[in-house]
């Protein structure tokens, strides 16, 4: 009988499959289904990557400029460390710069950048943001400034004392997202030739006053992963090949060790050969996914400096995790199911028994790969 039509047998006939599957072991049928799932798991991969869109900035690896206290300088009474307390968002890495000033109202901080930054017309940068937080005092700063000079000797001056009135608060993380608009700074802005900036934060009096800045960006645009580099799509078809070929040989394992354990002799192929077949259904919870992220998968936008959780939060996407989520369930259940007609054809145990076997032995090759691939 041709190994394809054994293979659509295992969905709408099981019963009779695998009853010629284990007369007939061989290891075609499973090296045909893990090319169909290499290959369904690649559109997945596909559909998925083409709906992700990531934020092109200055920096681009993470934000280098907010991990090293290297690019910054500040007056000599003002002490520049990095600290572990930062801001957990896309991008933003697991340090911050923190300033500390003692018995003073004044913190001011410079970046002077390695390279000028093209800003102007489609080239250009239309915003640039950043994390603030202050923990001293508990006042808000009166005034608060920011600079960008230009290597013509130029200063431009963006006053930030509206957003930190109205959407700052002691003690958090704060974003601060500035439109590079040559009208909202004052002189009109020359975003041409752009060669560093300084953050400049005032109280009314003196404090001891510490202020931690962390995710600080020029954003670019979006690019869709794919536009990025299509040598991403790849990492697909090496995982479902991983994947499969690691549950393949764990999941035919068990099932030969347990089936030894209930005195049932067969020979290691007819094992590998049913858990091969019963992988199967990784192929159409593949398909499945696939209508996910096509009908319900929204397109996501990875801006560097967001927050994880507001991206998670989006309604869409979790309505797509929770219908992978049933997916899942409902593969793992026919995977035991056919498992169980496996070994029954094998070795005539009761329905019960062979049910314990292909359970465990599916239960315990899930966490032997999740323990070797270190929960991937």
């Amino acid at each position: 009988m041709p190994v394809a039509y054994e293979i659509l047998r295992v969905i709408y006939a099981p019963h009779k499959a695998f009853k010629e599957i284990v007369q007939k072991p061989q290891y075609l049928g499973p090296i045909l289904i893990m090319i169909l799932f290499i290959a369904t798991y690649s559109v997945f991969g596909f559909i998925s990557l083409s709906k992700s869109y990531y934020d092109q900035t200055t920096p681009s690896r993470l934000d280098e400029w907010t991990e090293n206290v290297t690019y910054w300088i500040t007056d000599a009474n003002t002490i520049i460390r990095v600290s572990e307390d930062y801001f957990n968002g896309i991008f933003c890495g697991n340090k911050s710069i923190e300033f500390q000033a003692v018995n003073k109202s004044q913190v001011w901080m410079r970046l002077n950048f390695t390279e000028p930054l093209n800003c102007s017309a489609s080239n250009g940068y239309p915003t640039m943001s950043f994390k603030m937080k202050w923990t001293n005092p508990k006042d808000k700063p009166s005034n608060a400034s920011i600079y960008l000079f230009s290597n013509a000797n130029n200063t431009f001056y963006y006053n930030l004392t509206k957003e930190i009135s109205s959407n700052s608060a002691h003690n958090v993380w704060n974003n601060f997202t500035i439109p590079l608009k040559p009208e909202e700074w004052s002189p009109n802005l020359d975003l041409s030739n752009i060669s560093g900036l300084m953050l400049d934060f005032r109280w009314p009096h003196n404090y001891n006053i510490t202020v931690l800045i962390d995710g600080l960006f020029f954003h670019k645009g979006f690019k869709s992963v794919m536009e990025i580099s299509s040598t991403y799509l790849l990492q697909y078809p090496l995982f479902a090949f991983t994947q499969f070929t690691m549950q393949w040989v764990v999941l035919g394992g068990l099932l030969y060790i347990l089936s030894k354990l209930f005195m049932g002799k067969a020979a290691w192929k007819t094992f590998l050969t049913v858990a091969g077949f019963a992988l199967m259904i990784l192929v159409i919870e593949s398909i499945a996914n696939i209508g996910i992220a096509y009908a319900i998968l929204p397109t996501i936008y990875y801006k560097a400096g967001i927050s994880f959780n507001t991206i998670l939060e989006n309604p869409q996407l979790q309505s797509a995790f929770q219908a992978q989520k049933v997916v899942r369930i409902v593969s793992y259940i026919w995977t035991i199911l056919l498992c169980t007609l496996g070994i029954r054809e094998m070795f005539k145990f009761s329905w019960i028994k062979c049910a314990f076997i292909a359970a465990l032995a599916y239960l315990l090759s899930l966490l032997v790969i999740s323990f070797l691939t270190g929960g991937i």
